[in-house]
């Protein structure tokens, strides 16, 4: 671990920070007693600063490279982004429909009294038979002793008359996004070679 540079980072596989390095956990740090770190990072990381700075919080994050490459987008240094799970919405869903299959089958039955008609009120009552010879006044009978059921030779259901609802489903539980990893230790240099441009 001899004469990294200033602020340089690494990946380890124990779980501490060696003497002149510190975990990336994120930690305020004074400006007073790293000023030559401070003019490496600024407070890109957070910090006020005039009196404190923050190292770097790698703490389950991975590193992406700084820039914008083909086709990507803009990647400023200190950003932070993502998450680990989401839900997955409506404007993210592929354009789809849902169909509604309606049958129009089924069976209709009429139900006619067997007794003489003897009413013209078909307020409670049911068509019955009706005088031979009659003008049809009385066609209804309103206290039927026998019922006759009878069934149409064919009836055809208009569907375009019908309205049908499709009931929600799901419940909108979050789901991982997370790319396979594998957990390791992120250390920075606070001793070492400044860097310079040249």
């Amino acid at each position: 671990m001899s004469d990294p540079f200033l602020g340089e980072i690494r990946a380890v596989g124990f779980n501490f920070a060696p003497m002149g390095w510190a975990c990336c956990y994120g930690q305020q740090m004074t400006l007073a007693q790293n000023s030559a770190l401070f003019s490496l990072f600024g407070i890109q990381f957070g910090g006020n600063g005039t009196t404190t700075f923050n190292l770097p919080d790698l703490r389950g994050r991975c590193i992406i490279g700084q820039g914008q490459g083909p086709g990507l987008s803009n990647m400023v240094m200190g950003q932070s982004a993502g998450r680990e799970n989401t839900q997955l919405q409506v404007a993210n869903m592929p354009l789809h429909n849902h169909t509604a299959t309606i049958s129009g089958t089924g069976a209709i039955t009429f139900k006619m009294s067997g007794d003489q008609a003897d009413s013209n009120d078909p307020t409670g009552a049911m068509f019955a038979k009706v005088k031979s010879g009659t003008n049809f006044q009385n066609a209804y009978d309103k206290t039927p002793s026998t019922v006759i059921t009878m069934s149409p030779d064919s009836a055809t259901l208009d569907t375009s008359k019908l309205t049908a609802s499709i009931s929600n489903t799901g419940s909108g539980a979050a789901f991982s996004i997370m790319q396979p990893y594998l957990v390791l230790n992120y250390i920075i240099a606070t001793q070492g070679l400044y860097p310079t441009r040249d």
